[in-house]
């Protein structure tokens, strides 16, 4: 289990597994960069009774897996090779919105 933010996930995303999955706590109906989450690997969470219970007791909950997440980012760097945090968080938003990938050029 790996806990960090939003922005420090979007920034390392290629890093992670892609059989991993993105937890966020159950109360972030508004996501910042700064937003906590976690980072398992997909059985992780059935496998080891700490990490399910740190799940559990956090009030995480299941978001994506880890390849949907370097998919959005790499979406939103072939569109703009300089693209901000920022950016990459309103790509993640709009995926999880829509279950589609962001035009960074078009208005939301």
């Amino acid at each position: 289990m790996q806990r960090m933010t939003l922005g420090q996930l979007l920034g390392r995303s290629n890093a992670l597994s892609w059989t991993s999955a993105l937890y966020l706590p159950i109360t972030a109906h508004t996501l910042s960069l700064s937003t906590p989450c976690c980072v398992l690997e997909e059985d992780e969470d059935e496998e080891n009774a700490e990490t399910a219970n740190y799940v559990e007791q956090n009030d995480f909950n299941y978001v994506l897996g880890i390849q949907a997440v370097q998919d959005i980012v790499a979406n939103a760097r072939t569109q703009k090779s300089d693209v901000s945090s920022t950016e990459l968080l309103g790509a993640l938003e709009y995926y999880l919105k829509r279950d589609a990938f962001m035009r960074l050029d078009a208005p939301e």
